[in-house]
């Protein structure tokens, strides 16, 4: 992660060097804040690089006498895939190409980025419930059967019926 940190760090440099030059010349405050958001965006993305090669070390990639068997190890984790984000990608293209092509995508598209939200959001909340159960052997999702999805599904409507309600509560004069 060292090459990635000083790459994000020298872009982060160099956009806030832009910012108060152009800032100097032409003193236009949209390309003022233009360049200051790209240089907090690069000391966003090196801030993380540094901080993550502060705590894993060195990679394969930063030392440059390194053979492939260096970098034979375990990546990480990584997620089971899941339709939910390119529901929510397609959504967003759509609801902007309504810009361009008229309303009625911004409506197909407003459709699908609720419903992938809502999908999201509701495998969020099971993963987040029976999550720790699974972790620890007290259950295992993958043999349930349809009853007992059900079962385990009721509790969490049964909350967001009542949140939504207290909500709805507190919004009234």
């Amino acid at each position: 992660m060292k090459a990635e940190a000083i790459l994000w760090t020298g872009a982060a440099v160099f956009y806030a060097i832009a910012a108060l030059i152009y800032f100097l010349v032409a003193g236009d405050a949209a390309g003022v804040v233009l360049f200051g958001v790209a240089a907090l965006f690069g000391a966003t993305a090196g801030l993380w690089s540094w901080r993550w090669w502060r705590k894993a070390g060195n990679r394969a990639e930063d030392v440059a006498d390194a053979t492939m068997a260096d970098n034979a190890r375990e990546l990480g984790y990584f997620p089971q895939s899941s339709v939910w984000p390119f529901g929510l990608a397609l959504g967003a293209t759509l609801s902007l190409h309504a810009l361009i092509f008229g309303t009625w995508l911004a409506l197909i598209g407003a459709g699908i980025l609720v419903f992938s939200g809502v999908g999201l959001i509701t495998v969020g909340v099971l993963v987040a419930a029976d999550g720790p159960m699974t972790a620890l052997g007290i259950t295992d999702p993958r043999t349930w059967s349809a009853t007992d999805w059900a079962s385990d599904l009721v509790p969490h409507l049964t909350y967001a019926a009542v949140v939504r309600a207290t909500m709805d509560a507190f919004d009234r004069p």
